[in-house]
């Protein structure tokens, strides 16, 4: 099949999205730390460390880590306002019955009262790295 007008004007409209986020601005609007970003972009602690550090260890992020947290950051905001079915189309992923949506949401809530039980600083390898506020 080949793609209707409308679905050309719809990929034209939205083919630079999400328009990408610095990890410096998601920490801003999320509690996180290293570690936590790491995982939502799929590299290693260190490899953050550099993405904040000053001087000769300093990168950037890649463009497409931080289109990455941008759609992360759209999820997390609109978490209340998206359809989880059409999310999960999306993904491929089976449907979940309203049980196991409800299961896995308590989870994550107990999941987040421990990690505040358990929030250690993690300091940064060189000494001219600025951690984030």
């Amino acid at each position: 099949m080949y793609p209707t007008d409308e679905q050309w004007m719809l990929f034209d409209r939205y083919k630079n999205c999400p328009p990408p986020i610095s990890p410096q601005t998601f920490l801003q609007r999320w509690e996180l730390d290293y570690p936590d970003v790491a995982r939502l972009v799929g590299v290693s602690r260190h490899t953050v460390a550099h993405w904040f550090s000053v001087g000769a260890g300093s990168r950037p992020a890649p463009d497409h880590h931080c289109r990455r947290l941008a759609t992360i950051d759209f999820l997390w905001r609109n978490s209340e306002r998206l359809p989880y079915e059409l999310l999960d189309e999306w993904c491929n992923l089976p449907p979940e019955s309203t049980t196991d949506a409800e299961d896995a949401e308590a989870d994550l809530t107990t999941d987040a009262e421990d990690s505040e039980d358990e929030l250690t600083i993690d300091v940064a390898d060189s000494e001219d790295t600025e951690l984030p506020q």
